[in-house]
């Protein structure tokens, strides 16, 4: 049964059935009034939520989907705001996914934008995320905009925004968005200038060399990859995504010539119709890819999602396809990067790499190691990109060298400032090459670490709420009941850290003892276990569900699949305990 439906939301029914509103719209209101209510009410029981980094909804008629008149008052909004920010030359940098309707909203944004009278820069086709992030800092513009809806659905797209620096807005900036964009109460269409619009600027072949030019200094083993690249044999997929754009050119660029598409996902196709659930850490859609690499004898598969922000990665061992976690690859990657570096003398006191609160302890642990800082951020990337800018501006700066997240985001470099499925992917392949020559894997390499410094495995589960205001509801209740009554314990190991970062404070289970977290406040509740286990549990922004991470490690000097797997099971079995217990709150 859906709630009733509010008087300004009646409102909006009737107005999107009579012009300006177009014939095609006026049509499927009417349609969905006149024959499912439930529908009607999914479309316009509230607006499409403008957060921090910008809309991301179903694609349809209404004010709770993305559409033609949702993006037009997300852009006009936007627009705003940077007419009242900035002074003088105001650019925009836009891209665009291969989703439906991606180049029309992207198309409207920039035309609306020009007739505000603001520059505009848009890519001649698809390209990555990242070059949006990359590109708008090349052009000096003031924000940049990606219409994509990442790794989610085909009926699904987004409307992401970026500030100054390359990286998706934070606070304040974020909130002073929002608010312009909340202050725009009229849906129809605003004016749009004309395609030719001089203001309006397509991008060609000079920004894609200026990228590569970026990410070339960045290899590990330039020469190795030049002179044997071709030993390494690479299967690679874009997931129906715009990642091959780029990702062919920086392959061959970097040597590595042994490079084969997937061919039947490597077509934009805004129905997936190969990779139906485009999410790169769902095992199925890298199953086309992971069968390809075997049956050929290559060695690495790598997969982009549709945006081409992320990688997923499945090495070939021992005549297996081994499929790597999120943070299995930046554990990899942060082992190789630092070892390298240290190996060149280019480590320091101000080296440090960056993460995210709710991905492995392991990275802090191999950065421990180099001498080298480790910092952990919200969730999202936009905070490690916030990283970047604050070193940069700061004269005792520290300096970035690798930022990774648990869901398969990881940047090299600081060309970029949100993460980039390219240059991981290119890392990562020079990482195997090197392997290889050595008569390695990635797998060898991932069990040394772990020989190291110990097994970490991390894993995590979702509470889902109803897509209904009572369903959000209850995801709050379910988060207010924890924090009033945190656990004591999780699976017979007392809790001795509980973590509020709503609050801001880290309190002593044993003592009552209070720190201040140096972290923005955000509605995620953790706990340390004395058996060193760590446990985050946090709403989801975007949907009615509640996350829960579980993290835990084990000493093991002589790791095996054996061991491995047994731990995965044992995490497994306490998220499973704990989403019982949040089942319990509800």
């Amino acid at each position: 049964m859906c709630d009733e439906l509010s008087s300004s939301a009646k409102h909006q029914i009737e107005l999107w059935q009579k012009p300006p509103f177009d014939s095609e719209t006026i049509k499927a209101v009417t349609q969905m009034q006149n024959s499912d209510p439930d529908l009607l009410h999914a479309c316009f029981y509230t607006r499409l939520s403008f957060g921090t980094g910008g809309l991301r909804g179903l694609m349809g008629p209404g004010t709770n989907r993305m559409n033609s008149y949702t993006v037009a008052a997300a852009t006009s909004g936007l627009g705003a705001y940077l007419k009242q920010r900035y002074k003088g030359e105001k650019g925009v940098f836009i891209s665009y996914d291969g989703r439906h309707h991606s180049e029309e909203f992207a198309w409207d944004s920039a035309r609306i934008l020009a007739a505000l009278g603001i520059h505009v820069f848009i890519t001649p086709g698809p390209r990555p995320t990242p070059f949006v992030s990359f590109g708008l800092r090349h052009h000096g513009c003031k924000a940049g905009i990606m219409i994509t809806a990442s790794h989610n659905g085909p009926a699904y797209n987004g409307f992401k925004v970026y500030g100054v620096d390359g990286a998706q807005c934070t606070s304040p900036e974020d909130l002073k968005i929002i608010e312009a964009v909340n202050a725009i109460n009229d849906l129809s269409l605003p004016e749009m200038s004309d395609k030719k619009n001089p203001l309006i600027h397509i991008t060609g072949k000079s920004e894609e060399k200026a990228y590569f030019d970026q990410l070339q200094p960045l290899a590990l083993f330039p020469k190795q990859n030049q002179n044997q690249g071709a030993t390494l044999g690479i299967v690679y997929s874009s997931l129906h995504g715009v990642g091959y754009t780029l990702m062919e050119q920086g392959m061959k660029n970097w040597g590595f010539s042994n490079f084969h598409l997937v061919a039947k996902q490597c077509v934009l196709d805004g129905d997936f119709t190969y990779a139906l659930n485009p999410n790169p850490e769902t095992p199925e859609t890298l199953a086309m890819g992971s069968k390809q690499m075997l049956d050929t004898g290559k060695d690495l598969f790598i997969a982009n999602d549709p945006d081409a922000d992320r990688m997923a990665a499945v090495a070939s061992h021992g005549g297996k396809a081994v499929t790597l976690t999120g943070n299995q690859i930046a554990s990899l990657l942060a082992y190789s990067l630092l070892n390298t570096y240290q190996k060149r003398g280019q480590l320091d006191s101000k080296s440090a790499i960056v993460t995210t609160i709710v991905s492995t302890p392991l990275l802090s642990v191999i950065a421990k190691a180099f001498n080298t800082q480790c910092y952990r951020t919200l969730t999202g990337f936009k905070y490690i990109g916030e990283k970047i800018k604050q070193w940069e501006q700061s004269p005792n700066g520290n300096h970035f060298l690798f930022g990774a997240e648990e869901s398969l985001g990881y940047l090299v470099g600081t060309h970029s400032r949100d993460k980039d499925g390219i240059i991981a992917a290119l890392i990562l392949s020079e990482i195997a090459l090197d392997l290889k020559l050595k008569n390695k894997t990635l797998i060898d390499l991932l069990f040394e670490i772990y020989a190291k410094y110990g097994l970490f495995v991390e894993s995590q589960i979702s509470l889902n709420f109803p897509a209904t205001n009572q369903g959000f509801d209850q995801m709050k209740n379910v988060m207010d009941k924890l924090k009033q009554t945190p656990l004591k314990e999780i699976n017979q190991s007392e809790t001795i850290t509980f973590l509020d970062y709503l609050e801001g404070t880290s309190t002593s289970a044993i003592n009552g003892t209070k720190t201040a977290l140096d972290l923005p406040s955000s509605n995620v509740l953790g706990f340390i276990t004395a058996d060193k286990s760590r446990y985050f549990i946090r709403p989801s922004g975007t949907e009615p569900k509640v996350k829960i991470y579980a993290m835990l490690q084990k000493e093991d000097s002589n790791p095996s699949f054996k061991t491995l797997h047994a731990l995965e099971l044992e995490t497994k079995k306490r998220l499973q305990a704990l989403k019982a217990h949040l089942e319990s709150l509800v």
